[in-house]
């Protein structure tokens, strides 16, 4: 009975998530949102986006997958590796990055959220 039991805990917790990166354009462009979402820590806890201008962060991210209206700010697709539901029967927790623009057209804020 223990034995099961920790197979089982292997199961639900061992095999969740997914192996971080460090972040790096070329791999980000090309990569999807499950790359994307393997850098996003590397990505959030540095300046990388902070200050660069729309054509900037294009050039290190790639075109966007949104875009508000006004283009003050704009989002990328990640997934982390968290499903939704139990045993993660309802399919991938997609997140975003959001990239902020403030009124001069330069990045002044940048996170994931989902």
């Amino acid at each position: 009975m223990p034995r099961l039991f920790a197979v089982l805990l292997f199961l639900l917790v061992g095999c969740s998530g997914q192996e971080k990166q460090e972040f790096d354009s070329a791999s980000w462009k090309k990569g999807d949102r499950e790359i994307r979402g393997s850098m996003i820590n590397s990505l959030e806890t540095s300046d990388t986006l902070l200050e660069k201008t729309y054509g900037e962060v294009v050039r290190l991210l790639g075109e966007p997958d949104i875009m508000s209206s006004d283009s003050s700010d704009i989002s990328y697709e990640l997934y982390t590796g968290q499903d939704v539901g139990p045993f993660g029967l309802g399919g991938p927790w997609v997140f975003w990055l959001n990239v902020d623009f403030d009124s001069s057209g330069k990045v002044n804020d940048y996170h994931a959220s989902d």
